[in-house]
C-alpha cells in the first residue's frame, strides 16, 4: 500500500512524460479499486444525506405528547428525533420525580409519579409542536 501511495503522489506531482502504469502495472488495478471504493462511498454518503433530510423534515412535524402520558409513551413519541434520554430520578416523601434529559441539551421531559407533567425545550433544539 505504501508503494501505491508513493507512486500515486509521484504521479500527481510529477510532470514526467512516461506513464507510471506501464512501469508499475499493479498501480492501475489499485487505482481502479480506489476509484470504485470512492464511488461507493459517494453513493453511501448521498443516501445517508437523503435519509437525514427526510428524518429532519419528519422531526419538524413531531407532536408533543399530551400531559399525563406515561414515561414509556412520551419518550417513544419523541425518541425517533431526540434520541434516547438519560433519566435522572429523585424520590422525596414517597413521590418519584423523573427528568428525561435528551442528548444535545435543551430538551427535557418531566414526570411526577409516572405521568408527564411538563416539557422543556429550547426553540432551536427541535421542539415538538403543541397538540391542537
Amino acid at each position: 500500500m505504501r508503494a501505491f501511495v508513493v507512486a500515486a503522489l509521484a504521479l500527481a506531482l510529477c510532470s514526467c512524460s512516461h506513464d507510471l502504469y506501464s512501469v508499475h502495472p499493479e498501480l492501475k488495478a489499485m487505482d481502479d479499486e480506489m476509484k470504485r471504493s470512492n464511488e461507493k462511498l459517494d453513493r453511501d454518503v448521498a443516501q445517508l444525506n437523503a435519509e437525514k433530510k427526510v428524518l429532519a423534515e419528519a422531526c419538524k412535524r413531531i407532536v408533543m405528547p399530551p400531559l399525563g402520558t406515561t414515561p414509556d409513551a412520551a419518550i417513544a413519541a419523541v425518541q425517533p428525533c431526540w434520541g434516547r434520554p438519560k433519566i435522572n430520578r429523585t424520590t422525596l416523601a414517597g413521590h418519584v420525580h423523573d427528568q428525561a434529559v435528551f442528548y444535545g441539551g435543551g430538551r427535557y421531559l418531566y414526570f411526577d409519579d409516572g405521568r408527564l407533567t411538563s416539557i422543556q425545550c429550547v426553540a432551536d433544539q427541535g421542539c415538538p409542536t403543541a397538540r391542537p
